[in-house]
């Protein structure tokens, strides 16, 4: 994650324009606690506790963060948007595709869901970083798991 958003904050600092993040992943996954974590992490150098109180989001929900002097508008789109996700591949910069981890069967939809976005000639040759969301739950799924349900082979 840091790796595609560093690239990407480096080529926004020389062009000056802000880098669109397209955030994207099943309903319940954790994409906006994800977004706001990342936003508190920017602006106070460390994690720290959030409001995890949070309502499904639909539709689209956008969030700035200033990171490293470049300007991350990050736009997340609710789980229940699927079937519109590939009308805003073309113009996004980067996509961050967020997976719920302590679910088999939340994986193995993700993987369909993430399996048909690489696919998709609008995110071609863009950065894309798949985050394993919810790691830390005592329920997780283990990680030699993960990566078989996720066909991580064929994904790499």
């Amino acid at each position: 994650l840091g790796r595609a958003m560093g690239s990407s904050s480096s080529r926004a600092r020389r062009n000056g324009r802000p880098v669109k993040v397209l955030v994207i992943g099943s309903e319940g996954v954790g994409k906006t606690l994800l977004l706001r974590q990342l936003a508190n992490m920017a602006k106070r150098g460390k994690a720290a506790d959030i409001d995890t109180a949070t309502i499904p989001s639909i539709g689209t929900e956008l969030m700035q963060i200033l990171y490293a002097k470049a300007n991350f508008v990050c736009r997340e789109l609710g789980g229940s948007m699927i079937p519109v996700w590939p009308r805003y591949y073309e113009e996004s910069d980067l996509a961050l595709f967020i997976v719920d981890s302590s679910s088999e069967p939340k994986l193995a939809s993700a993987t369909i869901e993430l399996l048909t976005a690489l696919k998709a000639p609008g995110l071609a040759r863009k950065p894309f970083a798949i985050v394993l969301n919810k790691c830390d739950s005592p329920v997780r799924v283990p990680e030699a798991s993960v990566e078989g349900i996720m066909r991580m082979d064929d994904v790499i």
